[in-house]
């Protein structure tokens, strides 16, 4: 009995070698389909497994890059099942490095904003009213903009992140504890950043409690995403878990 992957990575089966060829004859395979019988080490193209004298390699669920990122990108929205090693670097290299730039602009910009809308700032006291008001207007607009891309693109990121993990056969709400430490860390930065622009600064207790907070959040803020992407190295594991099939290797 043999396994095959469908369109989508995903092992399906199992299936007689009289069924592959019928699917085959019927288009609903290709001689491109990788197989694999369980216990096989590596999955192998199916016209390989029908005629065993071809010369086509065989291969372990390997993808090229836009295979992974259309993966990722049909998966945007989903947290079931599981997502390769190379499926997710190929696609965090590119997707999430644009996300931290424009994380990184958005933070840039909105405080840029908060600053420019303090009228009781002395640097702005000499600048006509009608300039202050545009540069507002253009950095709140390049602040929605900016900010609606990042909302736009976190969910793929995290769903990505959840399918990684799954496949390493842990929970995936582990993805979500350098993300909560991350936006408190945010939290409390901001409203530090705040403070010192503007012209009174917070309340003696309120320094006490951001000072107490800022650097153990940013410590353990660190600690976890090095966790996560640690643990986002480590190969898939082989067969199948309560997540559902590995993608990269057969059935074992």
């Amino acid at each position: 009995m043999f396994y095959y992957l469908d369109s989508s990575r995903r092992p399906q089966g199992p299936h007689s070698r009289e069924e592959l060829e019928e699917m085959l004859k019927q288009g609903v395979l290709t001689g491109e389909t990788c197989v694999a019988a369980k216990g096989d080490e590596a999955w192998a193209p199916l016209e390989k497994l029908l005629h065993p004298e071809s010369d086509t390699p065989s291969m372990q669920g390997e993808i090229s890059m836009m295979e992974a990122y259309r993966r990722a990108f049909v998966g945007y929205a989903t947290t079931s099942g599981r997502a390769t090693r190379k499926e997710y670097w190929l696609f965090m290299t590119v997707f999430g490095t644009s996300w931290l730039i424009l994380t990184l602009v958005f933070v840039a910009v909105l405080m840029s904003y908060a600053v420019s809308a303090t009228a009781s700032l002395k640097f702005l006291a000499d600048f006509d009213e009608n300039i202050i008001m545009s540069a507002r207007l253009v950095l709140l607009v390049l602040a929605v903009v900016t900010g609606g891309l990042v909302l736009l693109m976190a969910p793929g990121i995290i769903t990505l992140q959840i399918r990684r993990l799954h496949d390493l056969g842990m929970r995936g709400w582990w993805a979500f504890v350098p993300l909560c430490l991350g936006v408190a860390t945010f939290v409390v930065v901001s409203m530090e950043t705040l403070w010192f622009f503007l012209a009174a600064g917070p309340a003696e207790g309120q320094a006490a409690v951001l000072s107490a907070l800022d650097r153990p959040l940013r410590l353990f803020f660190a600690v976890s995403l090095a966790a996560i992407l640690i643990l986002s190295m480590v190969d898939s594991q082989r067969g199948s878990n309560k997540y559902g099939p590995s993608s990269k290797y057969p059935e074992t």
